[in-house]
């Protein structure tokens, strides 16, 4: 069979594309609003805006057509709202027109300024967040026709309507759109602790006249007094012609004063007693006992505290189990590791309560790093604070953690996994970590502040490179070597002097410490010399040996010895000093092994 061609002109070609695309069009807009679940029925506390936004998002996503749209609408119209467009819907033509008349008749009626009266009429308290707070007033901005306000404008509204300690913490000119100040809002109020949600316990009834708990206003003693020393003074007083006539004793033996109301315990109601000798409130016998006690000054022994071993970044440590504290803390160490990591932070001023303490507002720095323990990452938040020489795993990050500690039997578990047990290790069981010992070989922000960044970044990377030689500890000097010469004296031997107890303590740890550090060693010598602890102006103890009796007795060496101001004129011209070998000197100077027992203690 031969095929036929067919030939059609422009105009009959244009028709045909045309019938082509009416019939894909309307094959592909057959959806209709039966399916669809919102209503609206023209009260009071409606929300057409939001009735319109969830119909046209049915609309495009269920393909229905605006001819199909403004047949099924008597479908979504209920009540009120449903007799409204029984009568109007034979004027209305398109659908536009439509939501136009929905808008026009159910719209807010609110103008501008009632607007702006509302949003005024209201500032953030404390009890509201403020992200609920900037959403309420931005859905009021949003009643507003549109492009009235910009959004620097609308930022300002409302910054000036929040709570004093946030726009103390968050400044006006960091912030430039709504998603920076919801940002910066959220982490302010991280550091905030709300007293106000906690729920009292105190159900004691309280006396509206003396103020005290423990009794009611007709119960009061106080108010009872005032009253009958009232009316002693309002009695007639004695006059020639009101004379006072005495009783006779046993008139008054027979008839005994009445009492009003008998005495009970403010405590527990007991009658007879009042509550400091109410045998059932007080507790005297405890009170006494504590204060027979001596005054004496008991030693106490502190205790190591636990530690956790971390990772941060690849780093190895250990940070401390502080649970007094609600937020941990970076040492200067990690915090200086964290900025060469490039770890951001943030910050903001919070209110601080010390150990001892004291509570204060100071600024400080917020990074948040995941930290590895054991085969967890626990997102943790840390805050530095200055001087702060050591890292420490607050209350947020035990929580965090879901940790379980158990002191007593030294080990820790995780809450989920609680058979799987970790041994607890304690500070003094434990070298210094790397992160702490960067403190050694890391320059803080004070030091070095002659040099510029090239060459600050060049000595700290020295000191890093050779930490080892600037680390704690270490042999003496070996330029130096330290002689005694007694000739044949006889061995003296000073008794030591006495001590409180809790100085026998400090000596104790001081002697440990010197110990570890292999500075001094023990022994047993016919020499021997009392100590003496000198207090430092930074509260430490300094050890000293009274050796009086044994430099009576010691050959001196005689050299010139250089003045000491001297030494300091001759430094004038020096442009840097080091002060690496300035701290406990006398104990850098090696003593001749064959003399040493002379320096017994």
């Amino acid at each position: 069979m031969a095929e036929a061609n067919v030939t059609l002109t422009q105009q009959q070609f244009e028709a045909l594309l045309s019938r082509i695309s009416n019939l894909s069009t309307q094959s592909l807009e057959t959806g209709n609003f039966s399916s669809c679940s919102s209503r609206f029925n023209g009260s009071k506390d409606s929300d057409v805006n939001a009735f319109i936004d969830a119909i046209e998002t049915f609309k495009d996503c269920s393909k229905v057509s605006d001819a199909n749209a403004l047949r099924g609408l008597s479908m979504l119209l209920d009540d009120f709202a449903a007799t409204w467009w029984y009568g109007v819907k034979d004027t209305v033509a398109t659908w536009e027109t439509a939501l136009d008349l929905l808008r026009l008749t159910f719209g807010p009626r609110k103008p501008a300024y009632l607007v702006y009266r509302e949003i005024f009429s209201k500032e953030q308290d404390i009890r509201t967040p403020s992200d609920v707070f900037i959403c309420q007033s931005r859905s009021l901005l949003a009643q507003l026709p549109a492009n009235t306000l910009t959004e620097s404008t609308q930022i300002d509204m409302i910054y000036g309507l929040l709570h004093k300690r946030i726009r103390e913490k968050v400044p006006r000119d960091k912030i430039r759109t709504f998603n920076e100040l919801l940002k910066e809002c959220r982490m302010v109020e991280e550091t905030f602790v709300d007293h106000f949600d906690r729920p009292s316990n105190d159900k004691r009834p309280k006396c509206r006249f003396c103020k005290y708990l423990g009794h009611t206003e007709d119960q009061c003693r106080k108010k009872q007094g005032t009253a009958s020393t009232s009316t002693k003074t309002s009695t007639t007083a004695p006059s020639p012609s009101n004379p006072v006539t005495s009783v006779p004793n046993s008139t008054l033996e027979s008839h005994p004063p009445r009492i009003s109301n008998q005495v009970t315990c403010y405590g527990c109601n007991r009658p007879g007693y009042i509550k400091s000798n109410c045998p059932t409130c007080s507790n005297t016998a405890a009170s006494v006992e504590f204060c027979a006690l001596d005054n004496v000054e008991v030693p106490v022994y502190p205790q190591s505290r636990p530690i956790l071993p971390i990772n941060i970044l690849g780093m190895n440590g250990q940070g401390l189990i502080d649970t007094a504290a609600k937020h941990s803390v970076a040492s200067g160490s990690l915090y200086e590791a964290l900025r060469k990591h490039n770890v951001p932070y943030t910050k903001t001023r919070s209110t601080i309560k010390l150990a001892d303490g004291t509570v204060k507002e100071q600024e400080v720095k917020l990074l948040r790093v995941d930290v590895l323990l054991g085969s967890r990452y626990i997102p943790t938040t840390f805050m530095t604070l200055p001087n702060a020489d050591k890292t420490l795993l607050g209350i947020d990050f035990l929580r965090s953690a879901n940790l379980v500690l158990d002191i007593g039997q030294q080990n820790w578990s995780f809450a989920d996994d609680i058979l799987t047990k970790y041994p607890l290790v304690y500070e003094d069981d434990h070298k210094i970590s790397n992160i702490e010992v960067l403190s050694v070989s890391i320059l803080r922000s004070d030091e070095a502040i002659m040099l510029s960044s090239e060459e600050h970044k060049q000595l700290s990377d020295l000191l890093e490179a050779n930490q080892d030689i600037f680390a704690l500890g270490g042999e003496p000097t070996p330029y130096a070597e330290h002689y005694i010469d007694t000739k044949s004296h006889a061995p003296i031997s000073v008794p030591p002097y006495r001590m409180t107890p809790g100085n026998k303590e400090k000596l104790r740890q001081e002697l440990d410490k010197m110990l570890r550090d292999d500075i001094i060693e023990e022994c047993e010598s016919a020499w021997s010399a009392p100590v003496v602890l000198v207090p430092k102006k930074n509260g430490e103890t300094r050890v000293c040996c009274d050796y009086r009796a044994l430099n009576a007795i010691t050959t001196p060496v005689h050299y010139p010895l250089p003045r000491m101001d001297d030494l300091l004129h001759a430094t004038k011209k020096t442009i840097y000093m080091s002060a690496i070998d300035l701290r406990a000197g006398y104990h850098q100077v090696k003593v001749r092994e064959q003399i040493e027992t002379k320096h017994r203690s």
